[in-house]
């Protein structure tokens, strides 16, 4: 079975979390809060790609905590 004719993309979320409180910005076009994130450029893990996001939209430097 093939995955068909469309084209796949990879994406990256940040829930930036601090004080209790999560990061939330005004997406215009989808007309809704949601955390930063977007699509990971060429060679990008998803780390990096979230991290990127962040930055790119709120201007914080952020760190990826693991799960326990």
């Amino acid at each position: 079975m093939t995955a068909g004719p469309f084209e796949r993309h990879h994406t990256a979320t940040a829930y930036v979390v601090a004080q209790g409180r999560t990061l939330l910005l005004w997406h215009h076009k989808l007309r809704m809060w949601l955390p930063p994130g977007g699509h990971l450029e060429p060679n990008e893990d998803p780390v990096q790609g979230a991290t990127r996001e962040a930055f790119e939209e709120s201007g914080l430097e952020v760190e990826v905590i693991a799960p326990a």
